[in-house]
């Protein structure tokens, strides 16, 4: 166990977090006997991808966020990574990547300098296209349709 009361991962606990600069974005919600997690895509935030951008003006670089449906049964996402390597991708029944960094939604900020500009309305931008996204596939699961 992580150590915190509130873990999604660890405990059937529902979070939906805001988009914030430099902290790890999370959705993770709990339905039956399925959890729903949207996250920072790994594949976003992986350093060849930077590299990519920069030597291949042609390369598209990975989505922004992922979202996962997992069968977790009575239990917690946290449940399936114990069971070991190569669960987690046995109990997921869904699993897309969303957000491209060209996206039309995002084009006000192409201009923006992470490192010396205000983020808070690109991570605000960001937190309701996550959550938009979320809460579809979170319906989708509540409704029947995934698994389907």
């Amino acid at each position: 166990m992580c150590g915190i009361d509130i873990c999604p991962v660890h405990t059937r606990t529902d979070v939906v977090d805001p988009v914030e600069a430099n902290v790890p974005a999370r959705a993770v919600q709990y339905h039956g006997e399925y959890a729903v997690a949207t996250l920072d895509n790994p594949a976003y935030g992986n350093p060849l991808a930077a590299l990519g951008s920069l030597l291949d003006p042609n390369y598209e670089p990975p989505n922004m966020f992922i979202t996962m449906v997992v069968k977790v049964g009575e239990g917690s996402l946290g449940d399936v990574l114990a069971e070991g390597s190569g669960e987690l991708e046995k109990a997921t029944v869904f699993k897309e990547t969303f957000l491209s960094p060209n996206d039309p939604r995002l084009e006000e900020f192409l201009d923006l300098n992470p490192f010396s500009s205000d983020t808070s309305k690109f991570n605000e931008r960001l937190t309701e296209i996550m959550h938009a996204s979320h809460e579809m596939v979170m319906s989708s699961v509540k409704e029947g349709l995934i698994p389907s």
